[in-house]
């Protein structure tokens, strides 16, 4: 049997020069003894404020639309009080364009708070996150997660004041300012990438957004029933004071994973240098080719995934399904649960006899089959039977992240995540802003005309994967060769010599 050294990849190829090898080659060959969990707290913690937000912000909104366009606070709160948008409005043809006209509205503003976000955190996301591998990861965090709770307690003082949409902006720039959750989540995996080897890390990034989506169904759960019971301002005061728990978890619970420079002051032009020069400083085994179409994949997914979650909220208050909050926050949980530990559970399941590549395009396929089915969604069963077609899509995004992470050395882990930070920002604006401009033109014909749109832009990401499995001869299966008795990697079409 052939001797192999400690840093030879573990999975092999009867092709040479695959990209493994300098995969397994620039990985260190140690790491900070960090065994515990330290960043999943701190995860679910935020996300257990987050994610509810979203959906709580997407009902205020739609409440203060309709208030205005009914002309009494009276009509517009019978949503809070467990009843519907299309129980309100008699269904008179007048009436009915008024439906679609607030609609139409709060889907504008929407997405004007998401620019308020996401703009600025556009800047600031590859500025932090280059400057994590110098300055620390635990920074990065605070940072981010006193931003988010900032833009929470001034909603709290619009809403008990009742100032209005308009006021949310200044909170919502502050929240960009900080980086975000997209800040957080580039820290939070690059912690990761520091502390876990290259074995365990596809698992690893994939349990991190399962942890996310546990906290979050967690919260939505509840959510319905506070708002229906108790109004916005205890459910965001809620938030808020999560938050602030988070903080004091991480001053005291977080130990730096990344040794700190002292030399270097934070510097964001230099970062933001550093964040873009990741794509060209070297070429070897054509890295910088590999990893442009792995971002422009990874794109043209998060456009869908975390671009679309306003419409459909806006899609569930109107017809013909015409749910409650609480139906709202029922769906929104039992979906992130299906969504996330779906994901971790399939790189499980399907790692035995898939290569990482092999399951992004199995991801893909799921999640594409879910848009297509919700399109023509007519019943409440029909909608709740779209996030168990699609719960193994999840895989895609984290596993793509996983092999960038793989692709890149140790001191550029913050860059690289927040390059996929800022992507990630960048398609949620873009996609915020696109899916809801779709739906208010196309609500009153087809409403679930959005959700063919999102196929299709999920279908493209398929096309670029496969180029990059092309280009890196990439290997989709894998199966254990019966003369060494290791794990061997096999092309899907290549067969296996025994």
């Amino acid at each position: 049997m052939t001797d192999y050294k400690e840093t030879d990849p573990l999975l092999t190829s009867t092709k040479g020069n695959i990209q493994e090898d300098v995969i397994v080659k620039t990985a260190p060959k140690s790491r900070p003894r960090i065994n515990r969990l330290i960043v999943e707290p701190v995860i679910f913690l935020y996300f257990l404020a987050f994610t509810p937000s979203i959906t709580l912000t997407e009902q205020y909104v739609f409440h203060v639309v309709g208030k205005e366009y009914q002309g009494s606070d009276t009509d517009a709160s019978k949503h809070v009080q467990g009843k519907t948008q299309c129980d309100v409005i008699n269904e008179t043809v007048t009436e009915a364009k008024m439906r679609d006209t607030i609609q139409a509205n709060a889907s504008k503003w929407m997405m004007y708070l998401n620019i308020a976000i996401l703009v600025p955190q556009l800047v600031m996301v590859p500025i932090l996150g280059a400057y994590s591998d110098r300055g620390g990861r635990k920074i990065i965090i605070l940072l981010s997660i006193a931003g988010t709770c900032l833009n929470y307690i001034a909603n709290v003082i619009i809403i008990y004041l009742d100032l209005g949409i308009k006021y949310w902006i200044l909170g919502c720039v502050i929240q960009g300012i900080s980086g975000g959750a997209s800040a957080l989540m580039s820290a939070c995996f690059a912690y990761i990438a520091d502390i876990v080897e290259l074995d365990d890390r596809s698992f690893r990034i994939t349990a991190l957004n399962a942890v996310l989506g546990v906290s979050g169904a967690a919260a939505q759960l509840g959510i319905g029933y506070w708002i229906t019971y108790d109004g916005y301002l205890p459910s965001f005061w809620f938030i808020s004071c999560v938050l602030i728990v988070n903080i004091f978890y991480v001053i005291f619970f977080v130990p730096e994973s990344k040794q700190q420079n002292t030399n270097d002051n934070f510097n964001p032009f230099w970062d933001l240098k550093n964040a873009v020069m990741l794509y060209y400083k070297t070429d070897e085994s054509e890295r910088n080719r590999k990893l442009l179409i792995l971002i422009i994949t990874f794109a043209l997914a998060s456009l869908v995934s975390y671009g679309s979650a306003d419409v459909l909220a806006l899609f569930m208050l109107n017809r013909p399904l015409c749910w409650t909050s609480v139906l709202i926050g029922i769906f929104t949980a039992m979906s992130i649960i299906m969504w996330n530990i779906g994901g971790m559970v399939g790189v499980k399941l399907f790692e035995r006899w898939l290569t990482d590549e092999g399951m992004i395009l199995l991801a893909a396929l799921f999640f594409i089959a879910m848009q297509a089915f919700q399109a023509f969604v007519k019943s409440t069963f029909m909608m709740f039977i779209g996030p168990v077609i699609g719960m193994f899509g999840s895989m895609f995004l984290p596993l793509i992240s996983s092999i960038m992470s793989k692709t890149v050395r140790d001191d550029e882990q913050g860059a690289l995540f927040a390059g996929i930070g800022c992507i990630g920002t960048a398609t949620t604006l873009a996609g915020g802003a696109l899916y809801n401009t779709i739906y208010a033109e196309t609500v009153d014909w087809f409403g679930g005309f959005v959700f063919l749109v999102t196929a299709g832009i999920f279908l493209l990401a398929i096309v670029t994967f496969w180029i990059y499995v092309k280009m890196s001869g990439t290997h989709l299966l894998h199966v254990v060769s019966k003369q060494e008795g290791r794990l061997v990697s096999v092309l899907a079409d290549e067969p296996l010599n025994t």
